[in-house]
């Protein structure tokens, strides 16, 4: 699960347009950086989810991790005006994590919860305790 950081302060700062735009070009970039056999999703508001196709959790994370990067490096131009935005990312996998979809992506949503918690621009994985973040 994705969630774009402040995503509020886009829509307040440079109206609902400028943050339609910024939601177009963070699912490229997603598309960008999965393959093609994944798949990656708008699921509602700000939020995105990704499936990563029967991937080891080592490579997911270099995933996400690659998608973080990006979208962090990535220089928007709204309405004549750069902006950068960042996302946290949440991470679960079947079966580890849950055995129907529905668990995974509920696992999923409440670490990228910690994610934000933990100071946002992050990722952070079902499971696993980061330092300066609570256990997820």
């Amino acid at each position: 699960m994705i969630d774009i950081d402040y995503f509020k302060k886009v829509n307040d700062n440079y109206g609902h347009q400028a943050g339609d735009e910024v939601l177009r070009r963070v699912a490229r970039l997603l598309q960008e950086c999965i393959r093609p056999i994944d798949c990656a999703a708008r699921y509602g508001g700000e939020e995105f989810a990704v499936c990563l196709y029967k991937m080891p959790l080592e490579g997911a994370l270099l995933v996400a991790e690659r998608i973080r990067a990006c979208v962090e490096d990535y220089l928007f131009v709204v309405k004549d005006k750069e902006l950068r935005v960042t996302v946290s990312i949440g991470m679960a996998s079947f079966p580890l994590n849950g055995d129907t979809p529905e668990s995974v992506v509920a696992e999923a949503d409440q670490v990228l919860y910690a994610a934000k918690r933990a100071g946002r621009n992050c990722v952070l994985q079902a499971g696993v305790v980061y330092s300066g973040a609570t256990s997820v």
